[in-house]
């Protein structure tokens, strides 16, 4: 029977070998149909060896129907598991879940079942589905909770929105380990508070969840960061910046006097009472700063090239995370790639003084 791997590591003369072998025993089912089990079982695995699952999954499924019959033994875990795996590398999805449905249902001790279905669900970003067939696990197999992958699986399944999913996943046991490395290897995430910390701790975690489809994890993981980005900006320029402004009563008079026209009142209106910033209205102010003619902003853009003169030079690095963030309002831009927004992240958490 097969096992987790997808295919052995052989080489094209070990796998012609395989081949020639299932051509010799395929032609000997046709003269022979009611051969013995372990004929048919040796088949399955040359196909599933060599990456013909189709074929593979057509010989343990031929197994099944024959269990118990004629001398057939019946079926046992290894060949639900075998059939179950044929398809799922097949692509047949659906047909890999309705293995396990029935598996579960005809072995009703058996631990594990209901976790290989959550991890199709999973693959499938169907989150509610995560969540049934974990609690299904979770009632079979007590001990289950323990498992690392079950709890952040459980965790994801609870909500689809990323900033609530890092927010369950801080405190299971691979989050700990994440964080170490992050301070041991990247001098930057030293300086990153609280709130940024945890947002990026949450998108190395998350990117490296390979039960998840890799568009998933990786659109969650580019998510997380951009949130850490956003955070680092708000608090380590323009809440030093509304400090600096407090500290200066001419400098805040006049912040308070006009609040007049649409983006100017909005900065006006974060640095007197402390209001909510965009990521996208804080990378426009900070771009439009130096060319409007305001006090308020020929000041800022005066202390930002007194205090952030590298973020300031890497503004760029910012485009693929606006984008990604607000494809609407970039409309005409080339669409961005998680990835390279995870890299634009690090580039400007990195350029922050």
């Amino acid at each position: 029977m097969c096992d987790a791997d997808r295919e052995l590591a052989l080489n094209d003369s070990s796998k012609s070998v395989l081949l020639d072998a299932a051509h010799d025993l395929q032609k000997a089912f046709l003269t022979l149909p009611a051969l013995p089990y372990p004929y048919r079982a040796v088949l399955g695995r040359c196909y599933y060896c060599t990456g013909r699952f189709h074929d593979a999954a057509e010989q343990y499924g031929a197994l099944l129907q024959a269990q118990g019959r004629s001398g057939q033994p019946k079926a046992d875990r290894k060949l639900f598991a075998s059939l179950s795996l044929s398809y799922r590398h097949a692509g047949e999805t659906e047909r890999a879940k309705e293995t396990l449905d029935r598996w579960a249902r005809e072995v009703p001790n058996e631990k594990g079942v209901y976790l290989r279905l959550a991890e199709l669900e999973a693959q499938s970003a169907n989150y509610q589905g995560v969540v049934e067939y974990l609690r299904k696990e979770m009632d079979r197999n007590p001990t289950a909770d323990a498992d690392w992958k079950v709890s952040a699986l459980l965790a994801l399944g609870s909500t689809e929105e990323t900033s609530k999913s890092v927010d369950a996943l801080k405190g299971m046991p691979f989050w700990q380990p994440a964080c170490t490395i992050l301070e041991n290897y990247w001098p930057a995430f030293s300086k990153l508070g609280e709130g940024a910390r945890e947002q990026w701790v949450g998108g190395v975690v998350l990117n490296h969840l390979l039960d998840l489809p890799e568009k998933t994890r990786l659109r969650m993981a580019a998510e997380a960061c951009a949130r850490a980005v956003e955070i680092e900006l708000r608090d380590r320029i323009f809440r030093q910046y509304r400090k600096h402004v407090a500290e200066r009563t001419a400098l805040k008079s006049a912040v308070e006097q006009g609040l007049g026209d649409h983006r100017a009142s909005k900065f006006r209106e974060f640095l007197v009472r402390d209001g909510f910033l965009s990521l996208g209205e804080m990378v426009w102010i900070l771009r439009k700063s130096g060319g409007i003619a305001e006090p308020i902003f020929k000041e800022f853009q005066g202390w930002l090239s007194r205090s952030q003169r590298r973020l300031m030079q890497n503004l760029g690095q910012l485009d693929p995370v606006l984008v990604f963030r607000s494809p609407a309002v970039h409309e005409g831009l080339t669409k961005a790639d998680p990835v390279e927004v995870i890299r634009s992240c690090k580039a400007a958490i990195e350029a922050l003084n």
